[in-house]
């Protein structure tokens, strides 16, 4: 994504339609996929000299959720390349961020249509890395799949654990899922 900001930005820069009178330029963080690191870092570089003028680029869903606030409290516009969790839908909840990604809601219906016309599954196995990042929302894709009939188990195995992996892997295989 940083290739292709530096891009936009020359391109904002030179042209001066959509700034007029004012250059951008990014400032690159990495937020490690964390709420906190990246709330840290907005509230830390708030306080620094630099002016921004907004926060942008955000990918996971988590970040989102917890720097949504954030960004709210300090009224800097919030826009996000991806976060595709369904509740950032909520603009209620969210009012102040904007989103470019899919939004992975659709998921269920998805699934249940290729079973329907294609596969014939009589049984998913929704598969996460680590569970303290994934469960909610691999169980809310567990939970909309039995709404709609579809029987599905939930199993994680943490990505640095290459045994358990193969292990989760195994069980589907043997059950045939």
């Amino acid at each position: 994504m940083r290739a292709s900001a530096r891009i936009a930005e020359g391109f904002i820069n030179e042209e001066q339609v959509l700034l007029p009178g004012y250059s951008l330029q990014h400032v690159f963080f990495d937020d490690r996929c964390s709420a906190i690191v990246s709330s840290k870092i907005v509230l830390r570089e708030m306080a620094s000299t630099i002016q921004y003028i907004g926060i942008g680029g955000s990918g996971c869903t988590n970040v989102c959720t917890g720097t949504a606030f954030v960004a709210e409290s300090i009224r800097l516009p919030y826009l996000s390349y991806e976060c595709a969790g369904w509740e950032l839908s909520d603009s209620t909840e969210y009012p102040d961020i904007t989103r470019f990604g899919t939004v992975t809601t659709p998921q269920v219906g998805v699934i249940k249509e290729i079973s329907q016309r294609f596969a014939q599954w009589t049984d998913v196995s929704v598969v996460s890395a680590d569970p303290a990042l994934h469960r909610d929302d691999a169980e809310r894709l567990v939970s909309g799949l039995g709404e709609l009939a579809v029987t599905a188990t939930y199993n994680y195995a943490y990505e640095n654990k290459w045994d358990d992996i193969v292990s989760v892997m195994d069980q589907i295989r043997i059950l045939k899922r």
